[in-house]
């Protein structure tokens, strides 16, 4: 909403410094939603890594891992509420301030 708004004010003016303000909103939109989506990519990683760890590890550590179970269902629920959250605030980023628009931003298949 304040993202929206100062992209009104800087498309409304010819004062530099409004114009400086706004782009520095845009920029910190940008950054949030980056950080939100690399966040639950992360998540969604190290959930995978022990998804993947369970079935191969030997029967003593999927004992252990049993026992710590509740970790492993507290992260589904994180990953499941930042999906919810991420999918309710997104449609409400201006396209100028949501990093996923911006094409040449660094992704992990560019390294």
């Amino acid at each position: 909403m304040i993202v929206s708004g100062l992209a009104y004010v800087k498309a409304k003016s010819q004062d530099p410094k409004i114009k400086e303000a706004a782009d520095t909103g845009i920029y910190v939109g940008q950054l949030a939603t980056a950080t939100a989506n690399k966040a639950l990519e992360n998540k969604q990683n190290i959930k995978e890594i022990i998804d993947f760890s369970l079935k191969i590890a030997p029967e003593e550590a999927k004992r252990i891992l049993t026992e710590k179970q509740g970790l492993i269902e507290k992260l589904n629920k994180e990953i499941q509420a930042t999906e919810a959250q991420i999918k309710r605030i997104t449609p409400r980023i201006p396209g100028e301030a949501n990093a996923d628009t911006i094409s040449n931003l660094p992704r992990e298949k560019d390294f």
